[in-house]
């Protein structure tokens, strides 16, 4: 993912763009793609069409910010069931599955993001989240025993 602008990057591009600097030369001194530097142009220019750093900065944290509370925090009956199947042993992904089934869609990373987090599923919620492996993965043959030499290793090939 790529990383965001900075505001003493958008303060050298406020400074450049002053001075008349073209948009490919403000983003090969600032090492960025011109692409990031033309949207940046585009979305931080005031009524007056000049570039301002400040309000582009404050427009930026703004989109940034997280505008809902998490879908488990805001819901505590939701929250309930949840927390209760993964008393029982359920894996995020089924939990998901079981409540899409009932009319409730929740994404299994909601789930993970909740129990890690702590919010919306309590305090140290991730120790309910199961640590097995699926009954498929455990039943799976070691690779020692469908070696044919029974060492663990597959045999060199003769040459």
């Amino acid at each position: 993912m790529a990383k965001r602008l900075a505001s003493d990057e958008r303060a050298r591009i406020e400074a450049l763009g002053a001075v008349g600097t073209a948009a490919e030369d403000i983003a090969e001194l600032l090492g960025r793609h011109r692409a990031t530097v033309y949207r940046e142009l585009d979305r931080g220019r005031c009524r007056d069409g000049v570039y301002r750093a400040q309000p582009a900065q404050a427009a930026a944290d703004a989109r940034a910010r997280r505008p809902n509370a998490l879908k488990l925090e805001a819901d505590e009956g939701l929250a309930a069931r949840v927390r209760r199947r993964l008393r029982r042993g359920w894996s995020p992904h089924a939990i998901s599955a079981d409540l899409a089934g009932s009319g409730t869609r929740v994404c299994a990373e909601t789930i993970y993001r909740a129990a890690y987090s702590g919010c919306g599923l309590g305090p140290k919620a991730w120790k309910l989240l199961p640590r097995r492996l699926s009954s498929s993965a455990s039943a799976a043959t070691p690779w020692s025993c469908r070696c044919p030499t029974g060492t663990g290793r597959p045999r060199s090939p003769k040459l």
